[in-house]
C-alpha cells in the first residue's frame, strides 16, 4: 500500500464527522427516574427531588424530548459560550495555554529557594501538563505533609487554572513577608497542576483532543464513561497516575465549574468513606469560607465511575476533593477575581489545617533506615497512607485517640495503640519495624480496579485485598478485573510462586507482567484459592498481578507470594560497542559487523549472587558467537553488574536482513546461582539520516533512501 493512501486513510480515520454539539440544559426529571438517563448526560452540575441540570450533546436533548421530558436550554452550544468567555488567542483576562506556560516556569525562576517546576504529562498533541512545587528548599526530600490544587480538567472550566494561579501568586508573593504564609510554605509541601487538559483548554472543550472525558479516565472503579474503552488511556492521566504515586499526599483539590459545590467521594457508589467525618469537616469548613453547600459527590449528584477524587483515596489514601465553582464553563470575567479570592481564604485554611493529624517514620530496627513502601493504617478509620521515599508518612485525622498499624514487605506487622490526636496541631509517631524473612509478599496498592456494577462491589473496598489474608474481601464485580501492584517482586522459583485467596469458591483468571499497565501474560485459572507458577507465564519476575472475573464476582482476599531467599537475576538492557575496525561505532551492530555485548543484570533477589559467569548460545543463523563467556562477579541485592571487562563478541553475518531480531540465551552459573534469560539484539536496525549537508555550495536537494534500496540514487539538481 503506498503511503499517500495510508495517508489518506488516517485522516479518514482522524476526521471522520465533527463532534457533536454539547448543550446545557436543565431537565423535569425526578431523582427516581434518573437511572434510565444516566447513561446520556455527559456530566451532572445539578440534581435534585424535580429535576437535573447536566450536559448533554444534540442527539440527547432530541431524544429527551421524544421522550416526553420538558427541557429548558440554558446554554445552547458550550463551546461557543467558552469562545465568549475567553475570545481571542490570548483569551481576554483568562490565562491561555502558553501564557500559563510562561508565567508559570518564570515563577520558578525567580524564585528557585521556595519554587520548583516539573513537567508530569505530555498531550496527545505535544501540550505540557506542568507541576509547581513551593516549598522551603524544593530541590530537596522533605519530611513535609504534601498537599495538592489542580484545576482545568474538563477544558472549559478554566476558572480552576485561575484559582491555581492565584494561589500561586498569594504564596509566592507573600513568602517572606506575610508570616502566616510564610511558616506554611517552610513546614507543608504545596504542589498546584494549573491545568490538567491542555487541549480542552487550547479548544474550550471538556474533553481533550481525543475526544476524552479526563474524569472519568482515572481506573479506580472505572467503567467506560470516558468514552475509551480501558481506563487509563490519556497520556494526561496516565501522567497524573505516576506523579501521585510517587507523591503520598494528604489531600488533593480538584476545581470544576458548572455549579457551586464542595464535594467528596465517592463518585462511584452511595456508601461513605472510610474518612468520612474529616471528609465532611473539611467540607463544611471550605463551604462555609465560599458559600458553597457541601456533600458526598455520589448523593449530591448522581453516581459517576473514574474520576480523579475517587482514585486519589481509592488507591492512595489522600483525602481527595472537587469543587464546583461557578455556575458558567467558564463564568464570565468580571467574577474571575471574587471566585479566586473566596477559594483562596478558603484553601489557605486547609493549608492549616493539612498539617494537623499524626506523622512519623517507618524504620527498620536493624539498619535505622527508612522504610519507604510501608502501609499505615489508624484505627478507628481503618483506611491506609503510604510511606514516602524518606519513609515518612503523613495522615490528618479528627482529635481523639487512635490506633495504627503498620506493615511493609520482609518485616513484622506493627501495631501502637493508645495515640492521642491533639486538636489543631499534630502528633509524631515513629514505627520501627523488626526483619521478618519468612513474611510473604502481599499485595501492596490498587493499581486499576474495573468495576463493572458498583451494587454488586457493595461495601466492599480495594483496601480488602491488601496485606495478608484477613477473611475480608474485594468483590470484583461481574466480568470485572483488578490489577495489584506487589510489596516487592516475586521471582520464579520452584512450584508455586503465589497463591490468590479468596473467601468464596468463584473462577477468575490470572496474569502477570513487570508493568503496571502490561503487556500481561497469561498465569493461571482456578476457583478459590489459585495457586500460581509464573514459570507457565513465560517470565521470571512479576511486578504486578491481575485478576479478570469470570463473571460471577470473584472475591478477593489476598495474594500472598513465596518468599524466595536467594538471588534472582533479571536482565536490564544491553549495550553494543562496535568500534572500528569491527563496526562503524554507531552503537548498533549492522550486517558483516563484529562487535563486542556487554550485558547489564539486576539481582532482584534476597542474597548476593556469587562469582557470576555467562555463557552465550544462539541458534540464529545470522549470528555467530566467538567469544561466549563473559564475568561478572558478585551482584548485590538490588544493585546492577555489566561483564564490560570481560565483554561477549558477536559477528552478524553480512546477508543478515535488516530490522531483524536476534534471539539469544544467556546461561548465567555462579557459585550459588544457575538460571538462564533470553535477550533479543537487533540487527541491521533502519537510521534516518539527512543525505543533504548544511550550508552546501551550491545547494542540492535530492531524496535518496540509502538503506536496502532497490534504485540507484538521483541525479544531483541545481534549482534557481
Amino acid at each position: 500500500m503506498s503511503r499517500l493512501l495510508i495517508s489518506f486513510l488516517c485522516a479518514g480515520i482522524l476526521f471522520a464527522g465533527e463532534p457533536s454539539r454539547e448543550m446545557k440544559v436543565q431537565v423535569y426529571c425526578p431523582r427516581n427516574q434518573l437511572g434510565a438517563l444516566a447513561g446520556q448526560v455527559l456530566e451532572f452540575y445539578e440534581v435534585n427531588d424535580e429535576y437535573f441540570i447536566g450536559a448533554v450533546n444534540e442527539n440527547t436533548y432530541q431524544k429527551l424530548i421524544n421522550d416526553g421530558y420538558r427541557v429548558e436550554v440554558l446554554i445552547p452550544d458550550m463551546h461557543a459560550e467558552a469562545v465568549k468567555q475567553c475570545p481571542g488567542n490570548d483569551f481576554g483576562r483568562y490565562h491561555s495555554y502558553q501564557e500559563i506556560m510562561d508565567t508559570f516556569a518564570l515563577i520558578a525562576t525567580t524564585n528557585p529557594n521556595i519554587c520548583h517546576l516539573d513537567t508530569i504529562a505530555v498531550s496527545p498533541t505535544g501540550k505540557y501538563v506542568i507541576a509547581l512545587k513551593i516549598t522551603q528548599n524544593p530541590i530537596q526530600e522533605n519530611h513535609r505533609p504534601r498537599l495538592e490544587w489542580d484545576g482545568t480538567t474538563h477544558g472549559n472550566e478554566n476558572i480552576g487554572t485561575e484559582i491555581c494561579w492565584y494561589i500561586v501568586r498569594q504564596l509566592t508573593g507573600n513568602y517572606g513577608t506575610d508570616p502566616l504564609i510564610t511558616y506554611l510554605v517552610n513546614t507543608r509541601e504545596i504542589w498546584i497542576i494549573p491545568c490538567v487538559n491542555p487541549e480542552g483548554l487550547i479548544n474550550r472543550t471538556r474533553t481533550n483532543s481525543n475526544g476524552i472525558d479526563l474524569n472519568r479516565d482515572y481506573g479506580y472503579a472505572w467503567n467506560q464513561e470516558s468514552g475509551a474503552n480501558v481506563p487509563w488511556s490519556q497520556p494526561e492521566i496516565r501522567g497524573l497516575r505516576n506523579f501521585f504515586t510517587h507523591h503520598p499526599f494528604v489531600m488533593t483539590m480538584t476545581y470544576h465549574s458548572g455549579a457551586t459545590a464542595v464535594m467528596w467521594p465517592w463518585s462511584y457508589s452511595r456508601i461513605a468513606t472510610y474518612d468520612s467525618i474529616a471528609h465532611s469537616q473539611w467540607c463544611q469548613q471550605y463551604g462555609s469560607i465560599t458559600g458553597y453547600p457541601a456533600y458526598q459527590i455520589s448523593r449530591g449528584l448522581y453516581e459517576c465511575q473514574g474520576t480523579s477524587t475517587d482514585f486519589y483515596y481509592g488507591a492512595e489514601g489522600a483525602l481527595g476533593f472537587a469543587a464546583e465553582v461557578a455556575s458558567g464553563q467558564p463564568p464570565p470575567q468580571n467574577q474571575i477575581d471574587t471566585i479566586c479570592r473566596a477559594n483562596w481564604t478558603a484553601s489557605k485554611q486547609w493549608m492549616i489545617s493539612g498539617g494537623y493529624g499524626i506523622r512519623g517514620c517507618v524504620i527498620d530496627s536493624v539498619t535505622g533506615m527508612p522504610v519507604k513502601r510501608a502501609i499505615v493504617i489508624s484505627e478507628p478509620t481503618g483506611w491506609m497512607v503510604y510511606t514516602d521515599t524518606c519513609g515518612w508518612f503523613f495522615k490528618y485525622l479528627p482529635p481523639g485517640s487512635y490506633t495504627l498499624k503498620v506493615f511493609a514487605d520482609g518485616y513484622e506487622t506493627k501495631t501502637i495503640s493508645g495515640i492521642a490526636i491533639p486538636n489543631d496541631t499534630f502528633v509524631v509517631v515513629n514505627a520501627i519495624l523488626n526483619p521478618d524473612t519468612t513474611a510473604p509478599i502481599t499485595g501492596y496498592k490498587i493499581t486499576t480496579w474495573i468495576c463493572t456494577d458498583p451494587t454488586q462491589a457493595g461495601n466492599t473496598m480495594g483496601l480488602f485485598a491488601l496485606g495478608r489474608r484477613d477473611s475480608r474481601a474485594m468483590t470484583l464485580t461481574s466480568r470485572g478485573s483488578v490489577v495489584l501492584e506487589l510489596s516487592a517482586p516475586i521471582i520464579n522459583g520452584p512450584g508455586t510462586d503465589f497463591t490468590v485467596y479468596s473467601t468464596t469458591n468463584k473462577p477468575c483468571s490470572v496474569y502477570v507482567s513487570t508493568d503496571w499497565n502490561g503487556p500481561w501474560s497469561f498465569c493461571a485459572y482456578g476457583s478459590g484459592n489459585i495457586a500460581c507458577d509464573i514459570a507457565g507465564a513465560g517470565i521470571n519476575i512479576v511486578n504486578y498481578v491481575r485478576l479478570n472475573d469470570a463473571g460471577q464476582s470473584y472475591d478477593l482476599d489476598a495474594i500472598e507470594g513465596v518468599v524466595l531467599n536467594a538471588p534472582a537475576l533479571v536482565y536490564q538492557s544491553h549495550t553494543i560497542l562496535d568500534s572500528p575496525p569491527g563496526g562503524n561505532g554507531d552503537g548498533k551492530i549492522d550486517p558483516g559487523e563484529t562487535a563486542g555485548l556487554v550485558v547489564n543484570l539486576r539481582n532482584a533477589g534476597r542474597i548476593t549472587a556469587t562469582n557470576i559467569s555467562g555463557i552465550l548460545r544462539t541458534q540464529d543463523l545470522y549470528i555467530s558467537i566467538p567469544d561466549s563467556i563473559g564475568y561478572f562477579g558478585d551482584i548485590m541485592p538490588d544493585s546492577v553488574k555489566t561483564n564490560i571487562s570481560d565483554r561477549f563478541t558477536l559477528v552478524a553475518a553480512q546477508g543478515t536482513p535488516r530490522e531483524h531480531n536476534a534471539l539469544i540465551r544467556l546461561y548465567l552459573i555462579g557459585s550459588n546461582y544457575n538460571d538462564s534469560i533470553q535477550l533479543i539484539v537487533p540487527v541491521g536496525e533502519l537510521r534516518v539520516t539527512d543525505p543533504i549537508p548544511d550550508n552546501s555550495e551550491p545547494s542540492i536537494y535530492y531524496a535518496y533512501d540509502e538503506v536496502d534500496t532497490s534504485y540507484p540514487e538521483h541525479p544531483t539538481f541545481e534549482w534557481v
